[in-house]
């Protein structure tokens, strides 16, 4: 249906994510400038089902804001205008009535269509109308706030025209609706700084949530924003860490990444896969690494507790001048190979060793 509910597996992301954040707003590690005033909604069964426990394990009530709704898009998100069923809507009839401000009057009613069709990443034009939505109820939200921040539960887009409308130069093309949709309960969050508003992350999916899904985070490292895949392995290097494996070579492949700070996040999940001590996700990080032709190799190995062992070429069938002939190792040449090895820790050792001349 236009505003379905939360299955069972939602209503069980809602609470994973009411409780992080309840946690990280204990450790005072989510807002910028104090603690969270209010708790925003999207009319949508779906935010407002994650909207409520969230807001419970907060103290507050939700305050239902038309303005953080879906994204009205006629024939691609919707096939008819939602919102006259969504203000029909008698809350107090809904099973978490209790947990609703009943006193507060959404800022900003949206006009039902702002889009025909599927949304273009970049469209400028096609973009606006929805922008300056979310522009307008930040702006009433945050002045109502005065000097708490607040937590928008809202949609993927909310995601993508908060960040347009707060910080359009750190926001990329890349993360537009239509291109990209955050993971489910991801986590966007900005600061105010005396020269405007930063991204401090976007659509971040922490471990402690409980439910991430390893192939999804994996996804997220095949995007441009170095952010985004800094973030990406951070939860690969927890998950390793607990012992999946699957998480193990896609951070090893990320220690040849073209950013630098990606390549020390990818370093800093392998640290965190070594602190976990699990033996197989040790063992896998630890053949990824070999296997990943890097500078960081080394410097990887040594974190995962393993020297980066030297490859011994002891020879390859040369003799001659300049000439190479095909030769078969001889006794000697076995056991000096043999006896290098043993004394130097080689990992692998080239034996094709042959003193005089060579047979075709």
């Amino acid at each position: 249906g236009v505003d379905p509910w939360l299955d069972a597996e939602g209503e069980r992301e809602a609470k994973n994510a009411a409780a992080y954040i309840s946690s990280m707003e204990d450790a005072n590690a989510i807002g910028g400038s104090g603690a969270i005033a209010a708790v925003y909604s999207s009319p949508f069964l779906r935010a407002l089902q994650t909207a409520v426990p969230i807001a419970r394990a907060l103290g507050l009530l939700v305050r239902v804001e038309f303005g953080f709704c879906e994204l009205l898009a006629q024939a691609w998100l919707q096939d008819e205008d939602p919102l006259p069923a969504l203000r029909q809507r008698e809350l107090r009839n809904l099973p978490f009535e209790a947990q609703l401000d009943h006193n507060y009057k959404t800022a900003v009613m949206p006009v039902y269509p702002e889009v025909i069709g599927k949304m273009i990443p970049g469209d400028a034009n096609q973009r606006e109308t929805a922008i300056h939505r979310h522009r307008r109820a930040m702006h009433a939200v945050l002045a109502a706030a005065g000097s708490g921040s607040v937590l928008i539960v809202g949609h993927g887009s909310t995601h993508d025209f908060v960040s347009a409308a707060l910080c359009p130069e750190e926001h990329d093309s890349v993360h537009h609706t239509g291109h990209f949709c955050v993971p489910h309960c991801a986590i966007t969050e900005f600061v105010e700084e005396p020269d405007g508003w930063h991204m401090r992350s976007f659509g971040r999916t922490p471990l402690d949530l409980g439910f991430i899904d390893v192939n999804e985070v994996i996804w997220l490292l095949k995007l441009g924003d170095p952010v985004v895949r800094c973030n990406a392995l951070e939860s690969l290097g927890q998950l390793g860490r607990g012992g999946d494996v699957r998480a193990v070579r896609p951070v090893a492949s990320c220690l040849k990444d073209k950013k630098a700070s990606v390549r020390r996040a990818a370093m800093q999940a392998l640290r965190a896969i070594a602190d976990g001590g699990d033996a197989v996700a040790l063992e896998a990080a630890r053949e990824a690494v070999r296997r990943c032709d890097c500078k960081l190799r080394r410097a990887a190995l040594e974190v995962l507790g393993v020297a980066d062992r030297p490859l011994a070429l002891l020879g390859l069938g040369l003799s001659g001048v300049g000439r190479q002939r095909r030769t078969r190792p001889t006794p000697l040449g076995v056991a000096l190979a043999a006896t290098v090895a043993a004394a130097v820790g080689t990992a692998v050792v080239l034996v094709c060793l042959r003193f005089g001349r060579g047979r075709r």
